[in-house]
């Protein structure tokens, strides 16, 4: 509804004395509605303000979530959508559908999970689709595994899951036993440096296949020997070398 201008005659207590009683209920007739037109005029405004910013929090949040753009505060972001941080430059995707927060990616686990390998995140597994290159004949970075914790008692587990080289002082005649390889298809390997701590005997896994069909014989006492072991089918059939005999 448009806005009539006011025809009538300006009510006015000096002037218009005579007439100021019935000009002010023809004004009051004409303000009453342009005053709630008004009103909605305002509401409407502040309603159209607010989905503005939100279009503008969205249009941002999806340029971030295509282009990796840097993270938005109090955006509104879509699961899968893509950003960088500004406090550590990782890239993130957005682990759950949420709008109006405030806290970094870097420092929200809830809504966020880190997709690049940098120097701050600590990763558990990765995993390399087909073969893995490296460019030229010297690696930038050397690659490095930490040592296994030591294995103890007379019935160690080899658990593959701890690591691929383990290490064992015996204490006793020592039966083992192998747990955790990859699943059939992939190869599983670890090597073994056990020091004899006295004349014991070793027992190994049934489905170790030993070159020439025998064990070596177990290291004398104060000896170290190297064990190499190797499956490709799951653990049905371990593989097993003496990598090295007697070493110093």
């Amino acid at each position: 509804m448009a806005i009539t201008a006011y025809s009538g005659t300006i009510p006015n207590r000096i002037t218009g004395v005579a007439t100021f009683s019935g000009d002010m209920d023809d004004w009051l007739s004409w303000f009453t509605p342009v005053a709630v037109l008004v009103d909605a005029a305002a509401t409407d405004a502040a309603t159209d303000a607010a989905a503005a910013a939100s279009a503008a929090a969205s249009a941002a949040a999806s340029a971030a979530g295509s282009e990796a753009d840097a993270w938005v505060s109090a955006a509104s972001y879509t699961s899968g959508d893509a950003v960088y941080s500004t406090v550590d430059f990782q890239s993130y995707r957005a682990a759950t559908t949420h709008s109006g927060e405030t806290t970094d990616p870097s420092a929200d686990a809830t809504n966020w999970a880190i997709f690049t390998l940098g120097k701050t995140p600590t990763l558990t597994t990765v995993t390399v689709s087909g073969a893995a290159l490296f460019s030229g004949a010297t690696l930038v970075t050397e690659l490095q595994e930490t040592v296994a914790s030591a294995l103890s008692g007379t019935t160690p587990s080899v658990d593959l899951e701890d690591g691929t080289y383990f290490t064992l002082t015996t204490s006793g005649n020592t039966t083992f036993t192998f747990t955790n390889p990859a699943a059939s298809g992939t190869v599983s390997q670890f090597t073994l440096e056990l020091t004899a701590g006295g004349t014991h005997t070793l027992t190994w896994p049934a489905s170790v296949d030993w070159a020439e069909g025998a064990a070596p014989d177990a290291p004398a006492s104060g000896a170290k020997n190297l064990y190499t072991f190797m499956t490709r089918d799951g653990g049905t059939i371990w593989h097993g070398f003496l990598a090295g005999a007697a070493m110093a």
